[in-house]
C-alpha cells in the first residue's frame, strides 16, 4: 500500500519541458547567457541544453576574421 501511495505521489510531480537548442557554426557566452536569462523569465518552467559546434569569445572571432583576410589576400597575390 505504500509502494502505491509513493508512486502515485511520483506522478503528481510535475515534468518540466526540454528544449534543446544546437548552433551550427559556433555559439558566444553572450548567447549562452541570454538562454539562461530565458530560462529564469519562465520562473525554471522550462530546461535548456545548449549544443554547438564551437564555443566563441571576442578573441575567437577576431581570429577567424584575420585568418579569412590573410587567406583571400595570399589567393589574390598567387593569381597576380
Amino acid at each position: 500500500m505504500e509502494e502505491r501511495s509513493r508512486l502515485a505521489q511520483k506522478d503528481d510531480i510535475p515534468k518540466k519541458a526540454i528544449t534543446l537548442v544546437y548552433f551550427i557554426g559556433g555559439v558566444t557566452f553572450s548567447e549562452v547567457s541570454a538562454i539562461r536569462r530565458l530560462s529564469e523569465r519562465e520562473n525554471r518552467q522550462r530546461d535548456y541544453i545548449v549544443a554547438s559546434t564551437q564555443l566563441m569569445n571576442g578573441d575567437s572571432i577576431i581570429n577567424d576574421v584575420v585568418e579569412r583576410i590573410e587567406n583571400n589576400l595570399k589567393r589574390s597575390s598567387v593569381r597576380e
